[in-house]
């Protein structure tokens, strides 16, 4: 195991910098501006620099990513690209990409398979329950590939839905004084 000391020794750290093109009046390319990537650019592009290794070391040597709140401060189109990449065959080797979302939007059966969608849902003593759509089937018992997963779960069909207690908009829980 290295102590903090070694560790330090086996990174650089260096500024990172985007680069966009710089436009005249006529719309001709100028020549470029470099911008300081920490400074001036999204939180989604900041992150999509930060996972760029990562993601081509993953897709190049068939390993598996891990990543948690896999959307968070992505556009829906760049979250839905990169799960199109780890399923498209040209650039995915055998590499994995499991991801947990709360984007409903990505249940698309045109980016995943059944198979590849899971749920998470507690029961009331707070214990965990890990199962596949692939499970939820139609009457022939042939798992379903063209189940439309966002509306359907957004029906509570497959459960590992919040539990919401819509009774508290019938009464003034924060016992405000309603006299302002």
């Amino acid at each position: 195991m290295l102590d903090s000391d070694e560790d330090d020794n086996n990174f650089e750290y260096t500024d990172v910098f985007t680069v966009y093109n710089k436009y005249g009046e006529d719309g001709g390319i100028l020549g470029t501006v470099s911008l300081h990537a920490d400074s001036y650019e999204s939180r989604g592009t900041k992150k999509m620099i930060i996972i760029a290794i990562i993601l081509l070391d993953a897709l190049q040597y068939g390993k598996t990513l891990l990543m948690d709140e896999f959307d968070s401060a992505f556009h829906l189109a760049i979250s839905k690209f990169l799960m199109k990449l780890f399923n498209t065959k040209l650039y995915n080797q055998g590499s994995q990409f499991i991801l947990n979302t709360h984007e409903v939007s990505l249940l698309d059966n045109n980016i995943l398979r059944v198979d590849q969608i899971w749920f998470i849902d507690k029961d009331k003593d707070n214990q965990s329950e890990l199962y596949s759509l692939y499970h939820f089937n139609d009457a022939t018992d042939k798992p379903r590939s063209d189940v439309t997963y966002a509306n359907d779960y957004l029906k509570g069909k497959f459960g590992a839905y919040p539990v919401i207690n819509n009774h508290v908009l019938d009464y003034d829980f924060l016992h405000r004084n309603e006299e302002n």
